[in-house]
Formats: C-alpha cells, sequence, structure tokens
C-alpha cells in the first residue's frame, strides 16, 4: 500500500509523525499526500520540480473567448486528451454546439487521440506538432500526418493564435480567482470551485462584451 505522508521535515510528534524525504526521488506509488490523497505529483514541463495537484481543463470557444465547460481529473499525462474527448462530447449533448475544428498544443499529438476525434468525433484537430519524422504506420499515424499538413493552413494559423487566449483564462482563474493553490480537498470539492470560478470569468467577458458592442 502506499503510506501516507506529508512534505514536512523530521520532528518530534509520535502522534502525527511526517517523514522527510529529501534528496529522494518522489513518486505517486511512494508518496501521497495526507490532506488530499487525490491529489497527485505531476510535472507540467521539463526542468520544474513535481508537484501534489489536479488537473483543471477547459473548453474555450474561439469566437469571443467564452468558457463552453470545464472539468477536473486526476493529474497525470494522459488527462489532458481524455478530458478534450469528454468536454467535446458533452458540449454537443448539452448545449448542441457544431464544433468542427479544435485548436490544441503539443500535449494534444498522440495519434489514438487525433484519430480519435477525426473518426468518433468528426472534429478536425489543430494540433501544434513537432518537426520530427513519422515513422510508423496505421491509422494513427496518418492522423498525425494529416496533422502536420494542416500546420501549412490558414485555419491552423488562425486557431493557433486565438488557441493562446485560454491562457488568459488560466491566468485571471489562477490569480483572481484564487486556483493557483486549492483552498479545498477532494476532486468534488475542486470541480465546484473550478465552476464556479469560470462562471464569474464569464460573467466578467460578457460584460466587457457588451461594452465593446454598444462603443462601436
Amino acid at each position: 500500500g502506499v503510506e501516507r505522508v506529508s512534505e514536512g521535515s523530521d520532528d518530534d510528534d509520535g502522534g502525527n509523525p511526517t517523514v522527510n524525504f529529501r534528496g529522494e526521488k518522489r513518486k505517486n506509488d511512494t508518496h501521497q499526500s495526507v490532506v488530499d490523497p487525490e491529489a497527485r505529483l505531476y510535472r507540467k514541463s521539463y526542468g520544474v520540480a513535481a508537484k501534489l495537484c489536479h488537473g483543471a481543463h477547459v473548453l474555450m470557444e474561439n469566437r469571443h473567448g467564452l468558457v463552453v465547460d470545464v472539468s477536473v481529473s486526476e493529474a497525470n499525462g494522459r488527462s489532458e486528451r481524455r478530458e478534450a474527448l469528454r468536454l467535446v462530447r458533452r458540449a454537443r449533448r448539452r448545449h448542441g454546439l457544431k464544433i468542427k475544428t479544435l485548436g490544441e498544443d503539443k500535449g494534444y499529438l498522440a495519434g489514438p487521440f487525433l484519430h480519435e476525434m477525426e473518426a468518433k468525433e468528426d472534429v478536425v484537430p489543430l494540433v501544434a506538432m513537432p518537426d520530427v519524422p513519422i515513422k510508423s504506420k496505421g491509422v494513427e499515424a496518418e492522423a498525425r500526418r494529416r496533422a502536420r499538413r494542416r500546420q501549412r493552413t490558414k485555419r491552423y494559423a488562425v486557431a493557433q493564435r486565438i488557441r493562446m487566449r485560454v491562457e488568459e483564462i488560466n491566468g485571471w482563474t489562477k490569480e483572481i480567482g484564487g486556483m493557483r493553490r486549492s483552498r479545498h480537498v477532494g476532486r468534488w470539492k475542486i470541480d465546484q470551485m473550478v465552476l464556479v470560478v469560470h462562471t464569474a470569468y464569464n460573467l466578467l467577458r460578457l460584460g466587457r462584451l457588451e461594452a465593446l458592442a454598444r462603443a462601436a
């Protein structure tokens, strides 16, 4: 089983001991948050420390930069792609949206994801692809090759430029909405916080859009 440990230093509290893991590599099968067992060690990018966290995901519409849907998941290397499919499907079911394209960064370049988005969801993924050879064969490799060819198109350039608006959402929700460090324990409560904070962002965004429309 997983030993329940904290990130504290050695102390003399025998009833509530902490374990000092300085100098040791932390992994999810050996380290678990005492406060929030659902949190997972996750490294956002190379060269940065892994932190105990949850994954938060946003689906944004391109025309006005509004949040269409959000979700919270376990923080791991697969959740972004899984939640992207889930959010697209839920947006169609709940709101009847006709999603034709989806702008994404290099975290979504996996062949199985690209193939499923095209074949099952009829959505064109406009994803940033690295300039490396694609030597494998099959439908998943072909999906990656199509994604690479789309990088030369105008709609790809437009989608990638507009996609950066989601960073405005992420920045606001972290710095103003207080999501940089969760005040809640457990994924269900964090999911409610994410929903409320992004709703607040949409309300402010709608106010700005209305002011711009009146001034036009």
